[in-house]
């Protein structure tokens, strides 16, 4: 099988493509924006999760990012913009 990756400018574009999958009888998926960026957030979680959970610390993974979020320097910083 082979995986052919197509990102139409306008949802005619969209369209033509989906209706020349139709008449070829291929078949084909429609993701949108949303899906393809939920799916790399839960990719990039996960792959912190691997990472967290492969050092040898006595603290679970839960507790070092409650950690590293409690760390954080930038969490109550209030920005401005003054001209």
């Amino acid at each position: 099988m082979n995986t052919l990756t197509i990102e139409p400018i306008s949802q005619d574009d969209l369209q033509l493509f989906v209706d020349l999958a139709i008449r070829l009888g291929a078949d084909y998926k429609v993701d949108t924006i949303k899906e393809i960026i939920k799916d790399n957030q839960a990719k990039k979680e996960a792959a912190f999760f691997d990472l967290a959970n492969s050092f040898d610390f006595p603290e679970t993974s839960e507790e070092l990012i409650s950690m590293i979020e409690s760390s954080r320097t930038t969490k109550d910083l209030e920005i401005s913009w003054d001209k």
